[in-house]
């Protein structure tokens, strides 16, 4: 898949922003390619959104909860939202190249630890493109 002159400067202003931290920076440019670009803007503001909510959602469930209930109230959040989110990003890239699609599957879907660790990262990637962009918003 080529890129966009457009995308690929994109994805190098949001690593410049994280510092060089951007861990998928492939497969956040087929997400931008696919979704900014093609005047998908929305689903990809829905993305990046529910990711900086997963994120915020894992820290608090990575923090003490003294309540038991509250503990298993948020955990069972997290995983329906988990849910949600995969499903948003499953549907975005069935439409892109199969090739692409199954870089994705492989990568992010399957039910292993590893693939649990890069969901993760690309969760992390995505809440950087989601402050990017709040930065952005905001300092205009």
């Amino acid at each position: 898949m080529r890129f966009s002159e457009d995308t690929i400067d994109l994805i190098l202003d949001i690593k410049e922003y994280s510092g060089g931290k951007l861990r998928n920076e492939f497969e956040l440019s087929a997400l931008i390619e696919h979704t900014i670009y093609r005047n998908n803007q929305k689903i990809f503001n829905d993305i990046i959104f529910k990711a900086k909510f997963l994120k915020g959602l894992s820290r608090v469930l990575a923090g003490k909860i003294e309540n038991n209930e509250s503990r298993e109230k948020l955990f069972s959040e997290y995983t329906e939202e988990i849910k949600n989110f995969t499903e948003l990003i499953k549907d975005s890239v069935s439409r892109l190249d199969p090739v692409i699609t199954g870089i994705f599957m492989q990568k992010f879907f399957e039910l292993t630890p590893e693939c649990f660790m890069n969901l993760n990262l690309l969760i992390e990637d995505l809440s950087v493109c989601k402050d990017f962009f709040n930065d952005k918003k905001f300092s205009s």
